[in-house]
């Protein structure tokens, strides 16, 4: 048993982007180990495309893992544990989070 199936469910990380009013922003690192964020994200932008949906915004980043999720400053976490590139990841983050801002204050 791997350890992604030790703890997680495939149903558990599921959001429901079908029933999202407004613009879908998505952020993944391209060397996740951990769940194919990015091939992931790419589904949901073909599928939104597919029903007609507005395209999300989608930043991939090379080099990163798992860790871009804690892309709000002070999270935590400083990807060792996944094996990222550190400085790739924190320059991500910095981006990632320079994104979110923007996003958020578009709506």
């Amino acid at each position: 048993m791997t350890r992604r199936e030790w703890w997680y469910e495939p149903g558990d990380a599921v959001i429901d982007v079908w029933d999202v009013d407004g613009p879908i922003l998505l952020v993944c690192g391209a060397a996740d180990r951990l769940w194919p964020a990015c091939s992931q994200a790419d589904d949901i932008a073909t599928q939104l495309a597919y029903r007609g949906e507005p395209a999300p915004t989608l930043l991939s980043f090379e080099g990163v893992g798992h860790e871009i999720g804690l892309a709000v400053p002070g999270a935590g976490g400083a990807g060792r544990a996944a094996g990222e590139d550190l400085q790739a990841t924190g320059l991500a983050r910095a981006e990632a989070w320079e994104a979110v801002l923007d996003h958020l204050a578009a709506l």
